[in-house]
């Protein structure tokens, strides 16, 4: 089979056996570079960047077994396939070859089919690793946004909540000098109602950052007891004006067998009882 995008480095001492395995292979559709020692080849392995390297054992200077050694020292080629060339196939040789960081072996003389073979295996596997750590480092680098984003975004709304808190604690500090200077019945209540009104919209904001902590599964719901009837009545009474004005009586009713007590999340219960008013 033909191999479109890979390219092949040779490295043998051999000149004509170069040769011949050059136009073989470029014939398969490789691109095939070639050096007759291994120091020029290791040189130039991380510029040529080769898709698989056909590696002869016995060269002059440094030889094959040395060569693969100081290859797979460095990250970027551990998964690089060579495939070691020798005359010599004794056990000794192709376990030092493998233990070296061979991923195979041919003795020579070898049939060029088997090593076109081997060849295209190799590739292809080295080839489909490649794009497997490519779309992990895409998956790291995505990841990495997503938690900078979600940073960004809890540190947006502590200073937008924090904002909103500084004049709204102001504006609950006056209404409650009022509410101890106001005889009036009817003013006291229209101060309670405002009261609780700016205490709704304070745990409000405080629920604008839960959602943050809901999303790192940090939430959490608090179980103190409270008077049934409280939440229900304070929020009834915020919605009082508001169903008036649109023509609606709004009544609130408590079932006689009613716990005087519950144990719970007062803050939670007031904001879904809020809701269903505020919908209907």
């Amino acid at each position: 089979g033909e191999c479109n995008i890979s390219k092949i480095m040779v490295v043998d001492d051999e000149v004509k056996e170069c040769e011949l395995l050059e136009r073989f292979l470029e014939r398969k559709g490789y691109d095939v570079i070639t050096f007759y020692s291994g120091e020029k080849a290791l040189e130039q392995v991380r510029y040529e960047e080769p898709d698989v390297i056909l590696l002869d054992i016995k060269m002059p200077g440094m030889d094959g077994l040395e060569m693969i050694e100081q290859v797979k020292r460095d990250i970027r080629f551990l998964e690089l396939p060579i495939i070691m060339l020798s005359g010599n196939d004794s056990k000794d040789v192709v376990a030092r070859a493998l233990k070296n960081g061979a991923s195979d072996f041919l003795k020579k003389p070898f049939a060029t089919e088997e090593l076109l073979l081997k060849c295209d295996l190799q590739v292809k596997d080295y080839i489909n690793v490649q794009r497997i750590k490519a779309k992990e480092q895409e998956l790291e680098i995505a990841l990495k946004k997503t938690k900078e984003a979600e940073q960004h975004k809890a540190m947006f709304l502590a200073n937008m909540s924090h904002e909103i808190r500084t004049p709204l604690n102001a504006i609950l500090g006056f209404v409650d000098i009022l509410s101890d200077e106001e005889l009036d019945e009817k003013k006291q209540q229209y101060l309670q109602t405002v009261q609780n009104s700016g205490d709704l919209l304070l745990n409000l904001i405080n629920d604008i950052l839960d959602f943050s902590k809901i999303e790192t599964g940090k939430m959490l719901l608090e179980k103190r007891k409270f008077s049934t009837k409280k939440p229900f009545k304070e929020i009834s009474q915020l919605f009082y004006e508001q169903a008036k004005e649109n023509g609606i009586d709004l009544k609130i009713h408590f079932s006689s067998d009613l716990p005087r007590f519950f144990i719970g999340d007062i803050i939670r219960i007031k904001q879904v009882a809020g809701n269903f008013l505020s919908n209907a």
